[in-house]
């Protein structure tokens, strides 16, 4: 299953932008199984975060409880006046401080005792070298090392010398601390003294300075969390690529294959997005009307720029611009397919630019509303050597909503396409309207899997103003399908994927000559996915088989009938 739809998910915000061209810091999705990974993720991402709010919200509420616990302790003034109480704290601190400095001596005396060892191992093995050179160069060298050796033995045991009587020195103050202390505790205990675990009121005020640091940086990032993500903040790039197959035939005898390689760049810095995306592709239809196409497809710059509003919400202003790389100029029409059977039934345009703008109305941390609008401005380019096309400019006016909870998510949507008239060469045309209506739902029972049902709809109005007798009729075209996810051992995924097409009404499209009518088509898939790095990459298979019906056009006397499979292999990565 394909569908034209070309969805953008951003880690600023939830959302998608839909478009007819490549925009910039967008993965290209072929089909609805990437909408049901975005919307998968973004559930997965708004649990993350609100996870970490109630985490972070909870240790706000932990530090204000000690600060108000440590201001609010009644402490004695005479409790921390008392001499005997001072003596047993100083005394003490000094035992604490002369078996800090006991341990750290001793490891130090380990240390040179090492190092000596090692020095006698030299020397060991340099006088092996002496007694077999003698006086030759080599033994001259290997002495000079023992004379160099000595000196520093003999300065590593006169510090260790001084080091043991320093530790000995220690051990006599340390006996003599621990017998002060436990005569001072004698006393205290026969006049009665308790020991008091109160905090002195200089640890005190240390504890809570330490305390009020910490609930300034913890009610920060929770504003962090609140306010969502900081634009200013973001930093990446991703590149990906994908390897795609297709073959089919029919009953006529037809048949033909395509492979297309695509590519994709993205640069995403603070508020601003650069995207590049170009590919190479191969059609054969080796049809009624063979024809063989080798070429480059058009390339697409993408600039886009992220605007905060008020509160939680986003303004996107973007221009994407189709450079006419690919081959636009064909032999006639043979090379070119139909768009359900391969990727690509064009292979090139003119000079394109698509101004858009994006409003995302994050109401809260579960819905989010998207409203845009975007307009083609198509430029003048050959169909074959003998037809040119001044295509007419595309209005697409589009709202969204955007659900996510833990156990379901789903992406809701409706879109208005108007165009202006098309030439080609002394004929006009003015395509029609097109109303899209698209519902895809994800269910997911635990962690490791999701489901995931869809309904895309496409109601195509007839060609308008054409000067031509070749007319269609409005065509009503349903994408419908399920599909089940599910994560297996060694960081991979498995997925299974029915698909169906049904749409109605004879069509008729000029810049192809291909027509279509009572079209039913039903596809089967299965894909792999292996992530690495954290799943920042991503490595994926799938095989899809298809079986399509056509229903007769006018013209024909019967209908077709059409068979095939598709290979996917794509690469992604993020950086």
């Amino acid at each position: 299953m394909k569908n034209k739809l070309i969805v953008s998910t951003s880690t600023a915000f939830c959302g998608l932008i839909a478009a007819n061209v490549c925009w910039a810091g967008v993965t290209l999705p072929s089909n609805v199984r990437d909408v049901a990974d975005m919307l998968q993720y973004s559930a997965q991402e708004q649990q993350k975060k609100a996870f970490a709010t109630a985490e972070t919200k909870a240790g706000v509420e932990k530090i204000e409880q000690e600060i108000a616990a440590l201001e609010n302790t009644d402490v004695e003034v005479e409790v921390y006046n008392n001499t005997l109480r001072q003596q047993l704290h100083s005394l003490r601190k000094q035992l604490a401080n002369a078996n800090f400095e006991h341990n750290r001596k001793e490891n130090r005396l380990q240390e040179i005792q090492q190092r000596k060892t090692d020095i006698e191992s030299k020397n060991y093995e340099l006088n092996k070298i002496v007694e077999v050179y003698g006086e030759g160069r080599k033994g001259y060298f290997a002495y000079q090392d023992i004379i160099y050796n000595d000196g520093i033995y003999e300065g590593l045991v006169h510090k260790e010398e001084l080091l043991s009587s320093e530790l000995n020195d220690l051990d006599t103050t340390i006996v003599a601390l621990n017998q002060t202390i436990d005569a001072l505790i004698l006393k205290m205990n026969n006049e009665n003294i308790a020991e008091d675990p109160a905090l002195e009121e200089a640890d005190k005020e240390a504890r809570l300075e330490v305390l009020k640091h910490d609930l300034e940086y913890v009610q920060n990032l929770l504003k962090e969390y609140e306010r969502g993500y900081d634009i200013a903040d973001r930093k990446s790039s991703s590149f990906g690529t994908e390897s795609k197959y297709y073959s089919w035939r029919d009953d006529k005898g037809n048949k033909g294959h395509q492979f297309y390689q695509p590519f994709y760049y993205n640069i995403v810095a603070g508020p601003w997005e650069y995207g590049l995306a170009t590919g190479f592709i191969s059609s054969d239809n080796r049809s009624n009307d063979n024809g063989k196409v080798n070429c480059l497809t058009d390339t697409t710059l993408n600039v886009a720029f992220h605007k905060k509003a008020k509160k939680n919400d986003v303004m996107v202003f973007s221009l994407a611009v189709n450079l006419p790389t690919g081959k636009d100029a064909l032999h006639e029409f043979d090379p070119v397919m139909d768009e359900d059977l391969v990727e690509k039934a064009r292979f090139g345009e003119g000079l394109n630019f698509t101004p858009a703008i994006w409003y995302y109305y994050n109401r809260d941390d579960k819905n989010t509303f998207i409203f845009g609008t975007y307009y083609t401005l198509g430029g003048r380019y050959d169909l074959t050597p003998s037809m040119w096309v001044e295509p007419g400019n595309a209005w697409v006016k589009e709202m969204r909503w955007q659900h996510l909870n833990k156990k379901f998510q789903f992406l809701a949507g409706l879109s208005h396409t108007s165009y202006e008239r098309t030439r080609e060469n002394t004929l006009e045309y003015t395509s029609g309207h097109q109303f899209k209506p698209e519902l895809t739902f994800n269910y997911a029972p635990d962690n490791t899997q999701f489901f995931t049902a869809y309904y895309w709809h496409t109601q195509e109005d007839p060609l308008r103003y054409a000067t031509f007798d070749r007319m269609n009729e409005t065509r009503r075209g349903r994408n419908y399908g399920l599909q089940w996810s599910k994560d297996i051992p060694d960081n991979r995924r498995i997925r299974l994927l029915v698909d169906w097409l049904n749409s109605s009404g004879e069509n008729y499209d000029p810049l192809t000559n291909i027509s279509t009518n009572q079209r039913r088509k039903t596809t089967f898939g299965i894909g792999f996915d292996q992530y690495f790095k954290e799943r920042s990459e991503k490595l994926s298979l799938d095989i899809e088989t298809f079986r399509m019906k056509d229903g007769a056009v006018t013209g024909t006397s019967s209908d077709n009938n059409y068979r095939g499979f598709n290979v996917y292999l794509s690469y992604l990565k993020y950086m």
